[in-house]
């Protein structure tokens, strides 16, 4: 890998401190220089100034990777030739146009209690299944006037 980036730097004609450059570079080999899982879940975002934003899939990865700051700095620098790199910022931002890999359990609402039912406004309602529903509604309503006084 070290002789393709001197390669690509000279057929430019130009150094490795051009940071643009650079991160092109960086991200044609973000792979291969850090592995298939990591490039996974993480993707060059920019480099200014000798440190580079990573973006990353979850809060988990970022809090994982910010630990590995120093080692991944190292491991840069040792298999892209003396990268310029000497920090790394993570931020959670996922690729754009790939799917969120995490599976959330589906969340099941729990029932409300039983509260008072109101009968007065629902004795209007000729739809026996509507007026219930009505009774129900107002009773929460109720319920939760009396649970906090002068808000409503």
């Amino acid at each position: 890998m070290r002789d393709s980036f001197k390669v690509l730097v000279d057929w430019l004609n130009t150094s490795p401190e051009d940071e643009h450059l650079y991160l092109c570079f960086i991200r044609s080999v973000w792979a291969a220089a850090l592995g298939a899982e990591l490039a996974d879940r993480t993707y060059p975002l920019a480099l200014e100034q000798g440190c580079l934003s990573v973006g990353t899939a979850t809060v988990e990865w970022k809090w994982h990777l910010e630990n590995l700051e120093d080692a991944l700095v190292r491991l840069l620098q040792e298999k892209l030739n003396g990268s310029p790199i000497r920090k790394m910022v993570f931020k959670v931002q996922p690729k754009l146009g790939s799917p969120n890999r995490r599976i959330r359990e589906r969340v099941v609402a729990t029932p409300l209690p039983d509260m008072p039912v109101a009968i007065t406004d629902a004795e209007v309602i000729s739809d026996p299944t509507l007026r219930e529903q009505f009774s129900r509604t107002v009773g929460r309503h109720q319920w939760a006037a009396q649970a906090a006084p002068g808000k409503e």
